[in-house]
């Protein structure tokens, strides 16, 4: 999906079927990352792909993604999407276009991740079948994510930095991905799920879930103890800590500082929780981050020199990091 060039179907299939060589990739490289530009009302055709996987978010715009039966999906901003090689898809952009974030990779990457590390999450995002897979972002999540991925375009197209970099994500999601929810929860239930994540309700405490809901404490603490397997206590405690790891990440404020930001008038209370979510602490969790930005850094400024057999979608080297365009921009 990354290349806006028109690929050949397969006569055996009723849809398209995209492979790496068809969108004039090096069989040197492993990966590839765009700003794609849709033009208006633009689309893409639904199709699968053979030898590699994909992730994508919209940056700009609106559009419709195009699933197998003539099924639509509306595409937004914050919202990250997991194609595997087998989910059918396509896109369709809106009368103002939509720009995407999109990342594709090899499958013997995927494969290889999955089989050593998916044992270690409740839920793996890649999932087999016919759609995609999609999760919404916060903020902070959404700019790392961001951040990320221009990183990795200037980095030499090499199995290493697609690995580290699918497997960093994947652990920022685990914290994000949430028990498979069947359509018997009440729509007040997820609402207030997804309200709850807000900073600006982490300083109410529980208070605010009888505001959001309108309905008793006890009733909302028999709800959440049954869909979610914790007290209304807890379930707003996992949201502060999932919060303030992504500060902690991100931001240079003081562990304390953060603590506040996320509702935590005590210091020793905050250090206690975040123990028992991550089974380290904070300090360590902020200088565990840390050691891999120092490590995306050393290897961007290996980057601003071209591999040797480094070859770029059109068989010339890739541009440096100082190169005007962060990423290279494929537009319709």
């Amino acid at each position: 999906m990354s290349d806006n060039k028109q690929s050949s179907p397969d006569t055996t299939q009723s849809h398209v079927r995209i492979r790496w060589e068809d969108m004039e990739l090096s069989t040197r490289e492993y990966f590839h990352v765009a700003l794609d530009k849709i033009g208006p009302r633009r689309s893409y055709p639904v199709h699968t792909h053979v030898d590699f996987a994909e992730i994508f978010w919209v940056k700009e715009g609106e559009g419709t993604q195009l699933l197998e039966g003539g099924r639509t999906v509306k595409l937004t901003p914050m919202h990250l999407w997991f194609v595997y090689p087998s989910n059918r898809h396509g896109f369709r952009a809106s009368r103002r276009g939509m720009t995407i974030y999109n990342l594709v990779f090899r499958s013997s990457c995927l494969e290889f991740l999955k089989e050593r590390y998916s044992s270690n999450f409740s839920s793996w995002p890649w999932k087999e079948g016919n759609d995609p897979y999609s999760i919404a972002l916060t903020q902070p999540f959404h700019q790392w994510l961001e951040s990320r991925a221009m990183e990795l375009g200037r980095y030499p197209k090499d199995i290493a930095f697609i690995e580290q970099f699918l497997l960093s994500t994947v652990c920022r999601l685990h914290n994000h991905l949430e028990p498979e929810k069947g359509p018997e929860i009440p729509a007040w239930v997820l609402n207030l799920e997804q309200q709850i994540k807000n900073p600006e309700f982490f300083s109410a405490g529980v208070s605010v879930f009888k505001e959001i809901t309108g309905k008793s404490y006890e009733y909302i603490a028999k709800t959440t103890k049954r869909y979610f397997h914790m007290t209304p206590s807890e379930l707003l405690n996992k949201a502060r800590i999932e919060y303030a790891a992504e500060l902690l990440a991100m931001d240079n404020d003081s562990i304390g500082e953060i603590a506040g930001k996320c509702g935590f008038k005590e210091s020793s209370y905050f250090y206690r929780q975040f123990q028992k979510h991550y089974n380290c602490s904070a300090y360590e969790y902020r200088e565990r981050q840390r050691f891999f930005k120092d490590l995306n850094n050393r290897a961007r400024e290996t980057s601003d020199t071209p591999a040797p057999n480094a070859q770029s979608r059109n068989g010339k080297r890739p541009k440096t990091a100082g190169a005007s365009k962060e990423l290279e921009q494929a537009t319709c």
